[in-house]
């Protein structure tokens, strides 16, 4: 059986999160939500290493190799294991890009031969 988190206490972290982005330390953090230091040391530490994982290979080069397997119709976790990326949401969220440039392209076209 594992350890479950509270809605409560899921709420709570979720606005530390955002007060970690705004620049807030842990000490200011834990006195805002009325949460115990340490724990809210452990969640920065936590937040701290998933954004810095998110952006691991998150490069220009990357980025258009990542277009172009996508414009030969390759889905994201596929390209997210060719590049090796850390993270596969940054291979999702530049094929949701992708897919908004090619629609907003599609549609530049279609006006061009009205």
């Amino acid at each position: 059986m594992g350890w479950k988190m509270t809605k409560e206490a899921a709420l709570k972290r979720q606005k530390a999160e955002r007060l970690f982005e705004e620049g807030f330390g842990p000490l200011k953090v834990s006195r805002e939500l009325e949460v115990n230091f340490y724990i809210v040391r452990d969640w920065k530490t936590a937040w701290k290493n998933k954004v810095e994982k998110r952006n691991q290979g998150n490069t220009p080069l990357n980025r258009t190799i990542a277009s172009s397997l996508f414009s030969f119709g390759y889905g994201y976790r596929t390209v997210g294991k060719m590049l090796n990326l850390s993270s596969i949401w940054l291979s999702r969220d530049w094929a949701r890009q992708h897919r908004k440039l090619s629609i907003v392209q599609a549609r530049k076209i279609k006006r061009s031969k009205k």
